[in-house]
C-alpha cells in the first residue's frame, strides 16, 4: 500500500482525484477472520494488528488494498472507533446483541428497519451510496458441495487476462 502510495499518488505528477483503477492497478484484499478473537490474545499483537489497520482503512481504498474483517462480535474495549467507523460497508448477519449492533453501525443502530434475521440474514451498510441507515440484507448461500471453491479462487487469483495489472509490486 505505502509503495502504491508513493508511487502513484504522492509525487508532484500525481492526477488530483485519482486511485488504483487510474492506474489500472489490481485491487487487493487482505481477509481477517476472528479479528477480535486475534487480537485479544495478546496486547502487544492486538496494537500492532491495530496500527496496521487503521492505515488501510485510512489510505487503503485510494491504492486499491481492502480489509475484511470478520468477527463474531467487535467489541469497543479491542477495536477503535475510528478502524470500525471508517468500514465502507458493514454487514452483521444472524441474531445479535443490541450493543453489538451499535459496536457495527453507530448510531443508525436506533433506525435499523424491521428484517427477517438468521442465517445469512440481518443489515448492510454501504457508504458513498447516499443511504441514511442500514437496510436489510439476505446474503447468497455459497453451495460448496456444488462449486470447488479452490479452484474459482485460483482461477481469479492466476488469470493474466484481466486489465489490472501491478508491475510495482511484485
Amino acid at each position: 500500500m505505502n509503495i502504491r502510495y508513493n508511487n502513484y499518488f504522492s509525487s508532484e505528477s500525481a492526477i488530483v482525484g485519482s486511485n488504483f483503477s487510474t492506474y489500472k492497478l489490481r485491487s487487493i484484499f487482505l481477509f481477517f477472520d476472528e479479528l477480535i478473537a486475534t487480537m485479544g490474545e495478546d496486547k502487544k499483537l492486538a496494537k500492532e494488528i491495530e496500527s496496521f489497520l487503521l492505515q488501510i482503512m485510512l489510505k487503503g481504498r485510494q491504492s486499491g488494498i481492502f480489509a475484511i474483517l470478520s468477527s463474531q462480535r467487535f467489541s469497543a474495549e479491542v477495536l477503535s472507533t475510528t478502524i470500525r467507523e471508517n468500514a465502507g460497508m458493514r454487514v452483521a448477519l444472524g441474531r445479535m446483541s443490541k450493543d453489538s449492533y451499535r459496536m457495527v453501525f453507530g448510531d443508525s443502530y436506533d433506525e435499523l428497519p424491521s428484517a427477517e434475521k438468521g442465517i445469512g440474514k440481518g443489515y448492510i451498510f454501504l457508504d458513498g451510496l447516499g443511504w441514511s441507515t442500514p437496510r436489510a440484507f439476505q446474503a447468497p448461500i455459497l453451495k460448496t458441495e456444488e462449486i470447488d471453491v479452490r479452484s474459482l479462487l485460483k482461477k481469479f487469483l492466476y488469470d493474466k487476462s484481466q486489465e489490472f495489472t501491478d508491475e510495482t509490486c511484485k
